[in-house]
């Protein structure tokens, strides 16, 4: 059972850890003043014109932070409309990304070759589309790539709560020895203290997702049902607690230097679920990761990484740590010359 992406467990090749030279401190801060830095762009991930959508997308973060400055996304992490996301793919009407797409970058056997996925999770916040909408536009845009869909767009009712409406889409190339494929779902409602109204948008180049095909859903959750949120609880400060969802029992305080990017989300990925979070790091990388990874540690009953990849001009920072029959916690962080450092938090439970 994993959350976002692929399992990321046993990376096969060019891995080097992190630890030497990184404190191994836990920092619990009282206060933290965090100042916006609008310099955010949205990370290209493939394509012959990365650098005109570089440009695009500054242009695009600085006009939509000039316009709101007090929304659930904090002005270096809103991407709005026409954002690109890479490979094609860019953010629709009625959305608003949350940071950077998050490379893949994982090393899972392929008929015993290891191949490194070089696709990218993306995550959205709904800002007045209609969800089954969304879905049917991504999957517009992975035919204008060449993809085929697989399936309709059902929505569904989340098995563990009513008050959680699903709805997905799936789309492939027809060719499996260059395999390419598009993951959408929309995630709305509240389960205790995580509310979502999200997107989740997943290009894969790895044929373990190309195999998988549409995700089975039960066309018995109608999204218009559940209204959007009406406000967003408050985004978690230095030293408060990420929401749990009544699932994740790792306590999970907001370290210093980083700070929550926008509405965490229900990471609906298994029977149980879980959390998923993007934070901003706006001190040093290598510091705060660890922070995290001590806190972590500290409720763990075994802990894998940090393993570091390089990935085009990207560095993609990863472990893992968890507690038999219980939490699965992983932590990724992407650092890019020129680009805020983002750290996602994707966190199950057994």
């Amino acid at each position: 059972m994993v959350g976002v992406g692929a399992e990321h467990e046993g990376h096969g090749t060019a891995t080097t850890g992190r630890g030497g030279g990184r404190p191994m401190v836990v920092v619990l801060a009282a206060l933290a003043v965090m100042a916006a830095v609008v310099v955010g762009v949205a990370l290209v991930v493939g394509g012959d014109d990365a650098g005109d959508d570089d440009a695009g997308n500054d242009e695009r973060r600085e006009a939509a932070a000039g316009e709101e400055t007090d929304g659930p996304v904090i002005p270096s992490a809103a991407g709005p409309p026409g954002t690109a996301l890479g490979d094609g793919f860019t953010v629709i009407e009625g959305t608003v990304l949350i940071g950077d797409p998050i490379p893949t970058g994982d090393a899972l056997d392929s008929d015993t070759i290891p191949r490194i996925d070089e696709g990218w999770t993306a995550t959205l916040l709904v800002d007045g589309g209609d969800p089954e909408a969304i879905v049917e536009e991504y999957l517009r845009q992975a035919e204008e790539i060449g993809l085929a869909r697989d399936g309709g767009t059902p929505c569904r009712q989340d098995v563990q709560d009513a008050r959680v409406v699903v709805c997905v889409g799936f789309a492939r190339s027809a060719d499996r020895s260059e395999p390419r494929s598009l993951s959408v779902r929309t995630v709305r409602g509240r389960r205790t203290d995580v509310v979502s109204d999200h997107v989740v948008v997943q290009y894969s180049t790895h044929e373990n997702a190309w195999r998988s095909g549409n995700q089975p859903a039960i066309d018995d959750g109608d999204p218009a049902a559940l209204e959007p949120p009406a406000e967003w609880p408050s985004r978690p400060t230095v030293g408060d607690a990420l929401p749990s969802a009544n699932e994740i029992t790792s306590v999970i305080p907001i370290q210093e230097d980083s700070r929550v990017a926008g509405p965490v989300r229900l990471n609906l990925d298994d029977t149980t679920g879980g959390i998923v979070a993007t934070l901003e790091v706006t001190g040093d990388p290598g510091t705060v990761f660890q922070a995290y990874l001590d806190v972590l540690a500290a409720q763990a009953d075994w802990t894998r990484g940090p393993d570091e990849r390089k990935i085009g001009d990207a560095t993609l920072t990863q472990a893992r740590a968890g507690v038999l029959g219980g939490d699965s916690i992983q932590l990724r962080m992407v650092e890019r010359p020129g680009r805020p450092v983002w750290l996602v938090i994707d966190g199950i439970h057994d």
